[in-house]
């Protein structure tokens, strides 16, 4: 029998295959890559003076890499999501069989989880995709808003140059 890490990343593998017969590239994690995390933060932290400096084309380049790190933001938020949902449900169906008749269901299911180190670990899991969520929450947007912005100032700087 699989451990719960082990069924954990068979659901990954089978939700990425998924995705790749949308078309979708395989996910590849950024959270270690140093030149992703330098690239990101060069746009994100760049002064008027610098902005002003750009040229249109570099706007635009810069607006479709921005959205690109948005997509990946939220592939990855999406990727913690099936994961969180995953736990929580393996967690309810292992100790499905120590719930009694009497409290709430979600009272029962708190005391069949103090009592199975199993469904412990997988809302500690639960916790940790939350985590991860929160932590993500927004930041796609925010990128695909700062795309636009640079899109617009692409936009007046090729109406307005000489």
């Amino acid at each position: 029998m699989p451990t719960i890490n082990e069924s954990m990343e068979n659901i990954d593998k089978i939700l990425d295959e998924y995705e790749c017969t949308l078309g979708l590239p395989k996910y590849k994690s950024l959270e270690n890559d140093d030149k992703f995390r330098a690239e990101l933060e060069g746009y994100l932290h760049m002064d008027r003076t610098t902005i002003e400096a750009l040229t249109p084309d570099t706007c635009s380049e810069i607006s479709l890499r921005l959205n690109q790190f948005a997509f990946n933001i939220q592939r990855s938020q999406n990727r913690e999501k099936a994961r969180m949902k995953w736990a929580i449900s393996y967690a309810k169906r292992i100790v499905a069989r120590d719930l009694n008749d009497g409290w709430s269901f979600e009272e029962k299911f708190l005391k069949a989880v103090a009592n199975n180190d199993a469904a412990q670990k997988l809302i500690q899991i639960r916790d940790y995709c939350e985590q991860r969520m929160d932590r993500l929450d927004f930041l796609s947007q925010s990128l695909k808003e700062l795309a636009n912005s640079f899109k617009s100032i692409e936009f007046g700087k090729r109406k307005y140059a000489p």
